[in-house]
């Protein structure tokens, strides 16, 4: 029989064999629930999403490419993973004796199960999708695509970027800007959309040191691209609109800071020279308001350098 002491030695992992030392619970409960589980979990889920599915659809190959996948990564690995994670969770109450721990860990394994089921189940469903031979991702993507436009104008040197900010516009408007590397300047005409894209572009208008001009509104995420200009300048009709960020969605996201990204945003219009007093307005309003400032404001925080057909 072992004695108490015995139990509570601590196990040190060897590193020669991974596997075996979770298995067996040799590793810290926080290596084994934030590592082999949570961050190990996480990564099957993407590689399903954007590796497996978008590939797998309609062909027995996909098929069987897809039931492979689905037996290792959320039967094997999954077992592989509960498993020792369970045996370091036993050595941890073992030795610490916090019952708030054991079952924080427990209700983790059930949300990953939960997610597992999910995510395994809409791949299985996917694999059997075919739309007019045209493959699921491939309907996605040209849905998206048909929310924004993005046009080369006049001699080549001004592109228009009109529509909502949908996955896959920065590459888009990154392949065209290789294609013609004269273009000094982005138009831009949108009510906003996805945060991400919307520093995508900015980055990209930061890095071919494109002139930004609006015309129309460019509300939310367009504000980021538009604020990335060398010089940026309003049209007669151009109105710019802010607002907090926030989700469309009756459920939370888990790892996404709202306020974390506002404030990464926010730093970014302060190195673009805009005003701190400005600053304090831009996330006044409502996730589901609008800020639209007036023209001397705009003028006067260093947000636009001018105006069209109005001389600097």
């Amino acid at each position: 029989m072992t004695s108490p002491a015995e139990k509570t030695e601590p196990l040190k992992p060897s590193a020669r064999n991974y596997l075996k030392d979770h298995w067996a619970g040799r590793h810290s409960l926080a290596v084994s629930f934030w590592i082999n589980l949570v961050a190990l979990r996480l990564a099957v889920i993407a590689v399903e999403a954007f590796v497996i599915t978008p590939f797998a659809e309609g062909s027995l190959a996909g098929l069987i490419a897809t039931i492979t996948y689905l037996v290792f990564a959320h039967i094997a690995l999954f077992v592989w993973q509960v498993r020792g994670l369970l045996q370091a969770c036993d050595r941890y109450q073992t030795s610490y004796g916090s019952m708030s721990v054991v079952l924080g860990v427990h209700l983790g394994i059930v949300l990953s199960l939960f997610f597992t089921v999910v995510s395994s189940f809409t791949t299985f469903q996917n694999s059997f999708i075919v739309r007019d031979d045209t493959r699921l991702f491939l309907i996605w993507e040209e849905e998206r695509a048909a929310k924004y436009a993005i046009d080369l104008l006049d001699d080549g040197t001004r592109i228009r970027l009109a529509g909502s900010f949908e996955l896959g516009v920065t590459k888009k408007l990154r392949a065209l800007l290789e294609r013609h590397p004269d273009a000094t300047l982005l138009e831009l005409a949108s009510p906003g959309g996805n945060t991400y894209e919307g520093r995508g572009i900015a980055k990209l208008v930061l890095t071919y040191g494109l002139d930004t001009q609006v015309d129309a509104d460019c509300f939310s995420a367009c504000t980021l691209a538009f604020m990335a200009g060398k010089r940026r300048l309003l049209g007669p009709n151009g109105r710019l609109g802010f607002h907090q960020y926030g989700l469309d969605a009756d459920y939370e996201v888990p790892f996404l800071d709202i306020a974390a990204e506002q404030e990464i945003d926010r730093s970014f219009f302060l190195e673009r020279g805009i005003s701190d007093a400005f600053l304090e307005k831009v996330f006044s309003a409502g996730h589901r308001e609008i800020w639209v400032p007036e023209r001397p404001e705009l003028l006067e925080a260093g947000v636009i350098h001018g105006e069209l057909g109005v001389a600097p």
